[in-house]
């Protein structure tokens, strides 16, 4: 088996890794997109706050963006939505941070960081 030739084992695998890195990362822009509160509104500037959601959408479309790059890289193949939804349907927020502190911690998502420069 060349390195282009992955089992679905090793690609779910990939899946898997990539999208507890996007859970993680994204829970940090839905959380701006959510932080409604009369302290934001009473003391910062409602256009402010259409901005920093503006760059919390934005950032949210770049992350999947790069999920997707990531995996198409790493699978040499095209990215299955499918796939992505399933492993998506697998874990709350809460395990999905476990999860990542876990891998990160073994070294397990460092090829990541290549797509993060």
């Amino acid at each position: 088996m060349n390195e282009k030739e992955l089992s679905r084992k090793d690609v779910e695998n990939i899946y898997y890794k990539v999208r507890c890195y996007y859970e993680v990362k994204a829970k940090l822009y839905e959380d701006i997109l959510n932080f409604d509160t009369p302290y934001m509104y009473n003391y910062i500037c409602k256009d402010y706050i259409y901005d920093i959601r503006l760059s919390a959408w934005n950032n949210l479309d770049i992350l999947k963006a790069q999920c997707t790059t990531i995996i198409q890289s790493e699978t040499h193949q095209p990215f299955d939505y499918t796939l992505w939804e399933t492993i998506a349907s697998f874990d709350k927020y809460e395990y999905w941070f476990i999860r990542y502190k876990k891998l990160k911690s073994d070294g397990k998502l460092d090829f990541i960081e290549k797509y993060n420069k």
